[in-house]
């Protein structure tokens, strides 16, 4: 725990400040992965009372909780009782220390709660919730092609995949959900002769450079049906390079999507990062003019700086939708988007 308390200091931290500072909501997950196998108290469920008492225990993450939220694990596979026995109880008795833990330590954000699956499993949670005294929780949930009854570009009927997530993660209907990976691009052409299983046992052949293989005109189209049906799902793509070129950005300072080597193939637009450049915006359309609510501070405005979409800095915009940094006298920055018809 010594070595956290000091990469947390050192490192998370400051990464989530900067985060933050660029206007960003930050959703913080432990180092590492879920064993494929965890058991109620286990080495592993006290690990994650510990990391995440630590986590919850600091000053600067108590006080910025409206915008720092908690995954309490990344991808838990099989969870079984105390004893090693399978149970409907298993998942809850297993994450309900947890997010009491991080509540005792005066916590007050949004808990992400995972299912069994890879994030794919929440059945269990119908008969034995998790309880919060917050109140302030949901659950965390990971979509690849390939899940939620074998969903791919070869089946992906849009109502299918409705009832198939909703059978899944049936708290869909009562909570906002967290989609917190999720990717996709087609089978690379150059690599047709290639390929792996992947997690489920299933023959997966190299992609564009996602994890998982798909188009955004067949699954991709599919998964969009099942986010608009039910209106509650925020979603993040798994890698950052996914949905932005870093080399670019880092040469520029030019956010463009990823998958730029798809071009070649005719394939860029069936990639996530174009897809969802595309969908974030169109989201964002639809929600009212004044951007996303910040906190309010009574410091100066230093300087203001204005940026399109594309994060390039423009002058001060009369039209479309734009970006807000000031820079306050108290040395940190304010961010909102701004849509002017």
């Amino acid at each position: 725990m010594a070595r956290y308390r000091l990469y947390l200091q050192k490192l998370y931290i400051p990464l989530i400040k900067d985060a933050i500072a660029h206007g960003l909501y930050v959703i913080v997950r432990p180092p590492g992965v879920c064993p494929q196998d965890i058991s109620v108290g286990d080495k592993y469920n006290r690990y994650l009372k510990g990391i995440w008492k630590t986590f919850a225990a600091d000053e600067y993450i108590r006080q910025n909780s409206g915008i720092i939220s908690i995954e309490l694990a990344n991808e838990p596979v099989r969870v079984h009782m105390g004893d090693g026995s399978n149970s409907d109880k298993a998942l809850h008795d297993y994450f309900q220390p947890v997010v009491d833990e991080i509540r005792e330590q005066g916590f007050k954000g949004i808990i992400w709660v995972p299912g069994a699956g890879y994030q794919s499993q929440y059945q269990d949670y119908v008969k034995n919730p998790i309880t919060d005294s917050e109140n302030n929780f949901s659950y965390a949930v990971h979509v690849y092609s390939g899940w939620y009854g074998n969903m791919t570009d070869k089946s992906y009927d849009h109502d299918t995949f409705i009832r198939n997530f909703k059978s899944q993660v049936p708290m869909v209907e009562t909570k906002p959900i967290m989609v917190t990976e999720i990717d996709w691009s087609p089978e690379d052409p150059d690599k047709a002769s290639e390929g792996h299983w992947n997690e489920w046992g299933q023959w997966t052949q190299p992609n564009l450079g996602s994890w998982a293989t798909a188009s955004t005109s067949k699954w991709g189209l599919a998964w969009k049906a099942v986010h608009d049906h039910f209106g509650n799902i925020g979603m993040t793509i798994t890698h950052p390079q996914e949905y932005y070129d870093i080399d670019v950005y880092l040469k520029t300072g030019k956010v463009i999507p990823g998958f730029q080597n798809a071009k070649k193939h005719g394939l860029f637009e069936e990639c996530c990062g174009y897809a969802c450049m595309n969908w974030y915006k169109e989201w964002y359309l639809k929600q009212n003019t004044t951007g996303i609510k910040q906190l309010e501070t009574q410091a100066d405005v230093v300087s203001t700086l204005y940026y399109n979409i594309e994060g390039k800095e423009v002058e001060k915009p009369t039209a479309g939708v734009y970006i807000i940094k000031q820079l306050l006298s108290n040395g940190k920055i304010r961010s909102r988007k701004v849509f002017l018809k």
